[in-house]
């Protein structure tokens, strides 16, 4: 976090990692009935991770904001402004899901499929890295090197119902949209901690918080173009999809005790991505 006075009133920036684009894959498998019925198992996984680096302007004026304060025995204490930090970001994402859905032609043109289900959603964001403070900015402790570390993680399980409409432009190309809800519980958990590097001897602190009755939902929503191949075996998906997820990426130890001011709660995180489907029945 970058503050700078103005006017007399301290603001603040957060610095964060600048997310690029990964590759993502979805994989899945099912059996369809005659009726139009039909039963499928499906995952899907994000994976990245990024590092982030900033200095403070003249003597250092970052804000720590990843670990937990020191307590060193007359109160909490955030040492001064670091004048450097240095952190690598990872996330990782992963969705399976078991449904049972029905298909149903509405027109010549128009069909509309429905599905019920159940959804394992998993979360993890690990941040790791330091601090540098020098002389001038460590007004506590001096020149020191503080490591820290935090890891947010969540597991929940529930139900999930989607409807797909897909509309025949021609014999061979349609346009397909879909839109689906999930709502879970399970357990998150975070950890936090903030170390000495140099091995000085100065204190150093950790903290665990955990919620076990843990509530949270997915809204996922997709559109494409569908392209029709080999008496209609052989499907082609042209599309753009998002994930929208609420309650579930949670920091818990987003404002850790010692601290001046509360951050704004992060509880909910987006993924979004131009896709490339092929689909094989037979």
């Amino acid at each position: 976090m970058d503050p700078a006075l103005i006017g007399g009133i301290q603001t603040s920036t957060l610095i964060q990692p600048d997310w690029s684009s990964s590759p993502v894959f979805r994989v899945g498998g099912g059996y369809r009935w005659g009726g139009g019925s039909r039963i499928s198992l499906s995952y899907w996984q994000f994976d990245d991770d990024q590092g982030v680096t900033a200095d403070g302007p003249g003597l250092g004026n970052l804000v720590y904001t990843i670990g937990p304060f020191l307590d060193t025995g007359a109160g909490y204490n955030n040492m001064g402004n670091p004048g450097h930090a240095d952190f690598n970001a990872a996330l990782t994402a992963q969705t399976v899901d078991i449904a049972w859905g029905r298909q149903k032609m509405m027109s010549d043109y128009f069909d509309v499929e429905w599905s019920l289900g159940l959804r394992y959603a998993h979360f993890e964001e690990t941040i790791s890295g330091f601090y540098d403070d020098d002389a001038s900015t460590g007004l506590t402790f001096g020149s020191v090197r503080w490591g820290a570390y935090k890891f947010n993680e969540a597991e929940m399980i529930g139900a999930r119902a989607a409807v797909r409409c897909t509309y025949f432009l021609t014999d061979r190309i349609a346009g397909t949209g879909s839109i689906g809800f999930s709502m879970l519980e399970g357990e998150v958990s975070s950890v936090s901690s903030f170390w000495d590097s140099d091995a000085g001897g100065r204190p150093a602190a950790s903290a665990t918080d955990v919620d076990d009755n843990r509530s949270g939902r997915i809204q996922d929503l997709d559109v494409g173009l569908m392209l029709f191949f080999m008496d209609d075996m052989l499907r082609i998906k042209l599309g753009y999809e998002s994930s929208f997820w609420d309650g579930i990426p949670s920091d818990l130890m987003r404002n850790p005790t010692g601290s001046v001011a509360n951050l704004r709660n992060r509880d909910d995180l987006s993924f979004s991505a131009y896709t490339l489907g092929l689909y094989l029945e037979f």
